[in-house]
């Protein structure tokens, strides 16, 4: 144990289902804060649903904010215990985006604009500026907007696009 904690080992899954003789299937982990808004939950359905058709799990983990999404990528290399990850709403450095590449390990990121890796991202300005044209377009005259916090990019996105129309 000494030893261990001295080297730093942490096992891996894989090897150890292997050696128990248990099914390995292949999983993809998320990391998303997905008690804060419904958009998870329509996110985590759409990935479930793919990855099980592909004969894959998907591992979902609920991260507060950058330190904790860290901390679970760190055993996520360490343990080399997924095939793949997904970050919803959050970047990575590039130190860790050179890890993920050093051990061949994909990575993808959602909802984010980041240089650092592959990603998929909303327009979250046009999609206010869609809002406003669409309701003008019903005959509305006067337009309200509705929004989540003002602390998050993607609602203060989503008004400017908005009034620049509205």
């Amino acid at each position: 144990q000494k030893a261990m904690a001295d080297l730093g080992f942490r096992p891996n899954h894989a090897a150890r289902r292997l050696a128990a003789g248990v099914p390995n299937r292949p999983r993809v982990v998320a990391l998303m804060p997905f008690f804060t808004t419904a958009f998870y939950f329509t996110v985590c359905k759409a990935l479930s649903e793919t990855l099980s058709a592909a004969d894959m799990d998907l591992v979902l983990v609920d991260v507060r904010d950058q330190q904790e999404a860290d901390r679970h990528l760190d055993r996520l290399i360490a343990e080399r215990s997924s095939e793949g990850v997904v970050l919803c709403s959050m970047d990575i450095s590039d130190e860790r985006r050179s890890q993920f590449e050093t051990l061949n390990l994909p990575i993808v990121a959602l909802d984010c604009n980041t240089k650092t890796i592959p990603h998929v991202a909303v327009d979250n300005v046009e999609g206010g500026r869609m809002l406003s044209r669409h309701l003008s377009e019903c005959g509305s005259t006067h337009q309200a907007l509705i929004i989540g916090t003002r602390g998050a990019e993607v609602f203060r996105d989503r008004e400017r696009g908005f009034r620049e129309v509205c």
